[in-house]
């Protein structure tokens, strides 16, 4: 063999060598990558309800201050109810500026029983608010907004209001 035949057999393909460098390298990119990709959906629904449950304690606040009541048994499921309720002509009458419910009538929840283990959300009567946690009972795993119920037409309640006001 001469020494360019020699030369270009070398250039020719790569070495097995090189080979299982680059194999190692893709499988080390990929042991760190797939975890976290795998953990950002789990992330995000953890984030959504955090943001759900603030959302649903600043509407209790505002049926609370506006006069609404909630028993000592009411579950979870029994507030979000009485958070749907529209105020009726009366009560509009010295909440001016108010007269819808006080979250999106199309607001579900999803159960999870007390043997399923996970994140829940309850209603915390002595704090007067809904609560995240991880303890067996049932609970709402989750919120949505099912489109099958009844909307509310915003605009149609306007000149009730602007009526009130200009008594």
């Amino acid at each position: 063999m001469t020494p360019t035949a020699t030369k270009q057999r070398k250039n020719a393909g790569l070495s097995i060598l090189e080979v299982l460098v680059v194999v190692a390298a893709v499988s080390v990119a990929a042991v760190i990558t797939i975890p976290m990709v795998s953990n950002i959906r789990e992330n995000v629904k953890a984030s959504k309800l955090n943001t759900e449950i603030a959302s649903l304690n600043n509407a209790v606040r505002a049926y609370l201050t506006a006069g609404g009541e909630i028993q000592e048994t009411d579950t979870a499921f029994d507030v979000l109810e009485l958070l749907k309720a529209e105020m009726s002509e009366e009560d509009a009458i010295h909440h001016v500026g108010f007269t819808g419910s006080h979250i999106d009538q199309r607001t579900k929840a999803k159960t999870i029983d007390e043997d399923t283990p996970g994140t829940r959300v309850v209603w915390d009567y002595g704090a007067k608010r809904f609560v995240k946690t991880e303890q067996l009972m049932v609970g709402i795993s989750e919120f949505y907004l099912d489109n099958n119920c009844r909307k509310t037409d915003y605009f149609s309640n306007r000149s009730v209001t602007l009526s009130i006001w200009n008594r």
